[in-house]
């Protein structure tokens, strides 16, 4: 680990280095003919040379615009903005003699003819390091064609997504991940599937929130991701087709259809993705058994071969109607339908100490589910120009709708490959989720340059599971009475919150207080003669945040914030019943698990928009985590509080600029976990020191050619208390041309080149040394095509709050 730590150092020393240039600024501002500020317009600064485009801005409310940290060359401006026509600088010259330029001022001439048929394009960096958060443009990286939602996000810097799907940010897992600002209320594997079945031409923007206000749910001890998709305001009607085929071992497709027609009242949408997603997974695991004196008493090996097939349909359908310039009415109605089958086939050994095999178990398993959701959100936005005063409302409804069909077949042998019994169960999952929640958000600004935001927000949540298994029998399928149940849960959680701010010159301060109450009931019914079982809980919660923020100069800027969070069970981890995986494994909920609660603290110094220093602790009380139990060479997995979580790092993230057809983005991320408490009783102890790097290069040619080399790297891990993952990582690759006067593009690109991203973990617990390896369909060769027609001048979409219901549905 030494080595790694010296790596990291002289990383960080090399990125500070190449950043610490001498300072150079480009300064100017636009206007109408009437004199009039023009806000929003769009600046490039353009190497005369090559006619390049090597930085973007964008006028402020004053009309102002700058550029800092350029290197020394000869350049010209050109400014664009709706409505008006295109205007050009004179050229000018950055050297050592002349490190400050101002352009002075642009007087920008209205357009008489329709703008609906002008094509605006710009390219967007990869990473952008806000105050407040990290911003990933997805269309901005040439591997992400063709790649699945959870596939841009697993190479998002500081990003981690482990075998089950959970979704871990600098080292912390429990992560609050929305769409659009809007929960899809699914946990773990579930989440991973609806992400998967995301296209990523529909995403604009990925939104990384290591410690968000109080405006936001308190729910996610990492922090929170929103994925935004996107969506137009051009006038008129415009869209695009993506047509994508990938080939792994599997074939697979992704393919998406985005429409939008607008006028001066209403504002239409549609996006439609569909995808097929087949391929592998295999397990291998091995289990030691140990006795009391330390000896091996038994052990037991499985090889386990999946086929996965799945078909992803998902739809989003909107209308915006304009009241007026200050008041929109909307609604938004989203749904997917995902039919999953999986065959799989496991050949477990049993053996004893000196490793004599004594049981042979073979086990064929068939799955037929199919996820439905359907979802409706009605918003409300009004601003009040004279006071800028704010409202916002919103209601959401969701239904989810899961039904489940797995047909086990098992077969025992003894040494000698002799049949010595069979079974057959099948399993039957229907499950319903219901959703109603409800917000209102108000902000105005007070005396004295102090801000003030405030909202409150409801939701309702119910579910309803039942697990019914069967046993053949003389050819009839006999209800087991012993595993069947049903779980009914419902969850009411009442939020409100308090947020001020204020700007003192070069400081901005802003403090603020979430209240959370959260009531909730289960009951648990058994079709055998064990008592059915119920729970209840209720309490109330404060949630403080404070930033502290100061700009020293143009070039240096210091952030301190820190907040209190909370990650509430996931609705199905509560369930106590025994459910089944293989005759050797066995899974169960925990009706006594109560939430965990976290404080954070992140000290951050940004310098020149290029080279961003966090420095972060935090500590997460009655930690929730998987648990892993043996009992009568059955391991149980189950959920559990167990103890506490000590997280400390520091994270170096830089976009370097080496020339006007090269830059690269780099993210190096140090951090420690330690652990202390117990798990069933057995005390915990232990700590990680972990390394994670991500590095992208772009690279930009003539006549429309670009290309990309990225790949991310992760030394050994526990960022999921017992369980050690060992170092992993992946290398990608993409080139892309742009054809029809930059209408549509051609991409192509190989995932995962050294087939290097497969898992292998290690966990130790109680009497027992485990150790699993995870392989899949990741190197994947993709070739797509784009095309967009209409005008694709972009707007950034609607803004939203997020809430945390989506993330705890878990189905067993």
């Amino acid at each position: 680990m030494k080595k790694v730590l010296i790596v990291f150092i002289t990383l960080v020393f090399a990125i500070k280095g190449i950043a610490q240039t001498t300072e150079t600024s480009v300064s100017g501002n636009t206007v109408d003919t009437k004199n009039v500020p023009v806000q929003s317009a769009t600046i490039s600064l353009i190497k005369s040379k090559d006619s390049s485009i090597i930085k973007i801005a964008v006028s402020d409310k004053a009309g102002k615009f700058s550029f800092t940290g350029i290197s020394f060359g000869s350049y010209f401006i050109t400014t664009s903005a709706v409505s008006f026509a295109k205007t050009n600088s004179p050229g000018f010259i950055i050297s050592e003699n002349n490190t400050t330029v101002r352009i002075g001022t642009f007087i920008l001439q209205e357009l008489a003819k329709n703008l609906s048929a002008v094509v605006v394009t710009s390219k967007k960096p990869l990473i952008e390091q806000k105050i407040d958060r990290m911003v990933v443009n997805v269309d901005a990286s040439v591997t992400n064609v063709g790649s699945t939602a959870l596939e841009v996000l697993e190479k998002s810097p500081g990003v981690t997504v482990d075998k089950d799907g959970n979704i871990s940010l600098k080292g912390k897992s429990s992560v609050m991940v929305m769409i659009d600002g809007k929960p899809s209320y699914l946990n773990g594997a579930e989440l991973a599937s609806l992400l998967g079945s995301m296209n990523s031409n529909q995403l604009s923007q990925i939104e990384i929130m290591t410690n968000p206000s109080a405006k936001y749910d308190a729910g996610g001890n990492a922090g929170v991701i929103n994925i935004k998709t996107k969506k137009s305001i051009t006038q008129g009607f415009n869209g695009s087709v993506t047509l994508n085929y990938g080939q792994g071992v599997y074939a697979k497709t992704n393919n998406s259809i985005m429409l939008n027609y607008r006028t001066s009242k209403i504002n239409t949408f549609l996006n439609y993705g569909y995808s097929i997603n087949n391929g592998f997974m295999d397990f291998d695991i091995q289990r030691n058994f140990f006795g009391t004196t330390g000896i091996k008493i038994s052990e037991l090996d499985q090889q386990s071969n999946r086929i996965n097939k799945s078909q992803n349909n998902n739809l989003k359908l909107g209308l915006d109607y304009f009241i007026n310039k200050q008041t929109t009415l909307g609604i938004v109605t989203t749904g997917f339908l995902a039919p999953q089958k999986q065959d799989g086939f496991t050949t477990s050994y049993l053996k004893d100490g000196n490793e004599n095999i004594t049981t042979i178990e073979k086990t064929i398993r068939k799955v037929d589910n199919t996820w439905k959701n359907g979802a409706v959100n009605i918003n409300f936005h009004s601003s009040f120009d004279s006071s800028k005063k704010d409202i916002a409302a919103n209601f959401d409804y969701l239904h989810y709708d899961f039904s489940g069909n797995q047909n086990i077949t098992g077969f025992t042998y003894n040494p000698d490959q002799i049949l010595q019994s069979s079974n057959y169960l099948k399993n039957l999952l229907p499950l319903a989720i219901d959703i109603y929640s409800g917000r209102l958000d108000y902000a105005q600004p007070l005396d004295n340059g102090v801000k003030l935001e405030t909202g409150i927000k409801s939701s309702l949540v119910k579910t309803n599971n039942v697990s019914n298994f069967y046993n053949l029998s003389n050819s009839k399928w006999l209800t087991d009475s012993v595993l069947s149940n049903a779980f009914n849960y419902s969850e009411n959680i009442n939020a409100a919150y308090l947020n001020l701010n204020k700007k003192f010159g070069k400081w901005m301060v802003q403090a603020g207080v979430r209240l959370e109450n959260t009531n909730y009931k289960g009951l648990q019914s058994s079709l055998s003669q064990k008592l059915d079982s119920s729970f209840s809980r209720n309490y109330t919660s404060l949630f403080p945040t404070a930033f502290i923020s100061y700009e020293m100069n143009g070039n240096n800027q210091f952030t301190l914030s820190t907040g209190r969070r909370i990650d509430r069970p996931a609705y199905q981890e509560l369930n106590p019943f025994i459910g089944f995986i293989d005759k050797y494994t066995y899974s169960t909920g925990n009706p006594y698990l109560q939430p965990q609660f976290s404080t954070n603290i992140e000290l951050s110094h940004l310098y020149k928009n290029l080279l961003t220093t966090t420095i972060n602790y935090s500590v997460v009380h009655d930690m929730i985590n998987e648990t892993l139990i043996h009992k009568d060479s059955v391991i149980i997995r189950s959920v559990g509080n167990i103890g506490t979580r000590y997280n400390y790092g520091i994270t170096e993230s830089a976009t370097i600029p080496f020339s006007n057809w090269y830059s690269a983005t780099v993210f190096a991320n140090l951090y420690q976990n330690k652990y202390t408490g117990e798990i069933n009783g057995y005390p915990f102890h232990a700590k990680q020191l972990t390394l994670s790097l991500n590095v992208n290069n772009q690279f930009s040619f003539t006549n429309g050619w670009s290309a990309e080399l990225s790949g991310n790297y992760t030394s050994r891990n526990r960022d999921e208390g017992q369980a050690i993952l060992l170092p992993y990582g992946q290398v990608s690759a993409g080139i892309a041309k742009q054809l029809l006067n930059n209408k549509a593009s051609i991409k192509f690109n190989v995932r995962d080149i050294f087939y290097t991203q497969n898992p292998k973990e290690i966990q130790n617990f109680q009497d027992v040394q485990s150790t699993l390896k995870i392989s899949r369909d990741t190197r994947v060769f993709n070739i797509a095509f784009v095309y967009r027609f209409g005008a694709t001048i972009k707007s950034k979409p609607a803004s939203s709050l997020p809430t945390d219901e989506q993330q705890r549905v878990k189905v067993n």
